[in-house]
């Protein structure tokens, strides 16, 4: 087996992310690169969380989004009726931050990476929603989303279910952005600020059981953003793609049981 640099891999990996969303027809497209007809006809709203036609199973939900023009009034609808939402503001420090250190899919870099060119004039949208049985569509000013949401012992084998991040799930209603980011808050005022990924991982994640869950040598894979999105996926275990994808970063036989 031969092995290549990981930080070859990960640049590789994000290049070819760029062609294939730029060139790929519609139906092989990734699916984490679906952009909702609404979002093509305005781009200045995009629904990061959680993905467009996925199902999920959790009976509320944290839905975010991304809003380039924050001065223009902003409304959030679910099934025609309006809901509640935070404005969440970037800090300086995070505002600075490179879009890659930000969004860690490739497939989410191509899609989200204009939105979030201007982070110190953009903010975050969050919608807390409880969530019944059934279809539901969810609009973020222009922005719409379709998710379904079902129980877990009812889901077909092949749909593509968004799992949160424990954290960004919900509880009584107040996602927990603060167990990962410096979060602040003052009256109905937002700042996210960033967070130390790999050490705020180490929180509820032992690092004595990482090898044994890995089944592999934990140096390649400190960047816990390497292969894991910190707030949700439609990958099992959190994954920004399949095992066999992410594993060919650095094997090129990919993914292999140890």
């Amino acid at each position: 087996m031969k092995y290549r640099s990981p930080i070859a891999g990960i640049v590789s990996t994000a290049v070819l992310a760029f062609s294939v969303f730029a060139a790929a027809p519609a139906d092989t497209m990734n699916h984490d690169a679906e952009v909702p007809e609404d979002e093509k006809r305005d781009q200045h709203i995009a629904v990061l969380y959680p993905h467009h036609r996925s199902v999920v199973t959790n009976r509320v939900i944290s839905v975010l989004a991304v809003n380039k023009k924050p001065d223009a009034k902003l409304t959030a609808y679910m099934d025609g009726d309006p809901v509640p939402f935070k404005t969440i503001r970037f800090s300086a420090a995070l505002a600075d931050k490179p879009v890659m250190s930000f969004l860690t899919s490739p497939g989410a870099e191509a899609r989200w990476a204009p939105h979030l060119d201007d982070k110190h004039n953009t903010t975050l949208v969050l919608a807390e929603l409880s969530i019944t049985p059934g279809k539901h569509e969810i609009s973020i000013g222009p922005a719409t989303i379709v998710i379904t949401r079902s129980d877990p012992g009812s889901v077909k084998e092949d749909s593509r279910i968004f799992t949160p991040h424990p954290p960004v799930v919900p509880e009584e209603k107040t996602a927990s952005c603060g167990m990962c980011h410096e979060f602040k808050q003052a009256n109905d005022c937002y700042t996210l600020g960033a967070a130390d990924t790999n050490e705020s991982c180490k929180t509820c994640h032992s690092p004595v059981d990482l090898r044994m869950l890995h089944g592999h040598v934990m140096e390649p894979l400190n960047d816990c953003l390497m292969c894991h999105d910190p707030h949700g996926a439609v990958h099992p275990k959190l994954l920004i793609n399949t095992r066999e994808k992410l594993c060919s970063q650095c094997h090129e036989s990919g993914h292999f049981a140890m």
